[in-house]
């Protein structure tokens, strides 16, 4: 396995492991792990890791609303973390430009299409998740924004960021490092020099 699959398979225990939270009854961080690899990984791995991580939660759960219904909640997830991730990581655009929208978009897609569609197959019944869903995707973006913002630059590899690149000085590297320490001891010995006794 690549690194790639072992943070999938990370990020998708980590929506199992949200959905066991309940903070209030039917209120949970399911979708924790798709918004944090979005941000973190990519838009697209986001986009996947909702669409396993939600179908996961559904098996896990004995498919309360049927096969068909889950597969509908877990392309809503997928969507709403694909989007989510996309705006929030819009190069620039103002910071409350990009945090707003991107919290509509993932609210929308997430909430507003998974109900929508779960209204038009199972009728009045899905309207009850309206309000759960909503603190719960809030929430769950919420929290992922406050990690990605706020988890430190030189820790993010384990998290899954690709680790920072060494970058070659070019030819003759050597030969420069050389004139670069000839040119720093010069300067200090100036400096001593200049200083008054």
């Amino acid at each position: 396995m690549n690194r790639l699959s072992i943070f999938i398979f990370f990020y998708i225990l980590v929506c199992l492991i949200g959905s066991q939270v309940s903070l209030i009854p039917q209120v949970s961080l399911g979708m924790l792990g798709a918004y944090l690899a979005g941000l973190i990984l990519s838009p697209a791995v986001g986009g996947f890791v909702g669409l396993l991580g939600a179908f996961a939660i559904g098996y896990w759960q004995g498919f309360p609303l049927s096969v068909a219904g889950h597969w509908i909640v877990a392309l809503s997830v997928a969507c709403a973390a694909y989007y989510f991730a996309l705006l929030y990581r819009e190069e620039g655009a103002p910071a409350w430009k990009r945090y707003g929208l991107s919290l509509v978009m993932g609210y929308a897609c997430q909430v507003g299409m998974s109900v929508f569609l779960l209204w038009c197959f199972i009728g009045d019944e899905a309207l009850v998740l309206w309000l759960p869903w909503s603190i719960s995707a809030v929430l769950s973006m919420v929290v992922a924004m406050a990690i990605e913002y706020g988890w430190p630059q030189s820790l993010r590899h384990y998290l899954g960021a690709p680790r920072a690149a060494v970058k070659p000085e070019g030819r003759y590297r050597n030969r420069k490092r050389r004139a670069r320490a000839n040119a720093l001891a010069k300067k200090r010995g100036e400096d001593t020099d200049s200083s008054p006794e």
